[in-house]
């Protein structure tokens, strides 16, 4: 009986340093990458391979080959982050003042911004390029309020980014 006890309080501990993450980080940054298929539809592309990454508000998917750790998923130079609240910003090059997404020389980033329902709640998105292989993308939602951003080397790589930004659902 005294062993079980231990044991259980044990598992109570160890899932709620679990739930809780770093000192300061909000229940809503926890993540689990499974094996779980995607459970949801992108028109145009099949996601079928791909698995679901679960984030305590949220769920999204991405290529299996992708590898996924804490709030970051990789593959070859495309990175993909997340997280609770409203999105990072990133210094990519001189500063010309606010701008949504990365800050940087007027003269060297092409963006492009758009806005799309995406899990029943609307996404604003970008979508961008600075320098000759550096591309940026977004997507932030208000409500609730989370985000993804996407860096990568190539266009192919962030309209991959952009696919998986609209595989969002979010958990009621």
């Amino acid at each position: 009986m005294k062993t079980s006890l231990t044991i259980s309080l044990l598992s109570v501990v160890v899932f709620s340093a679990a739930c809780h993450g770093r000192p300061g980080e909000s229940i809503a940054s926890t993540t689990v990458a499974g094996k779980a298929p995607c459970r949801t539809t992108v028109e145009g592309i099949d996601v079928s391979t791909w698995r679901e990454v679960v984030a305590t508000d949220f769920t999204f998917c991405v290529p299996a080959e992708w590898r996924v750790r804490g709030r970051d998923a990789r593959y070859g130079s495309a990175t993909l982050k997340w997280g609770p609240g409203a999105p990072p910003r990133e210094t990519l090059g001189k500063s010309t003042g606010p701008v949504p997404g990365p800050t940087v020389s007027a003269s060297s980033f092409d963006r492009r911004n758009f806005s799309e329902e995406i899990g029943g709640q609307l996404a604003q998105l970008l979508r961008g390029r600075y320098g000759d292989d550096r591309y940026y993308s977004s997507a932030a939602w208000a409500t609730p309020a989370v985000w993804l951003t996407g860096t990568s080397r190539t266009a192919r790589d962030t309209d991959l980014q952009i696919a998986i930004y609209r595989t969002v659902r979010f958990i009621p």
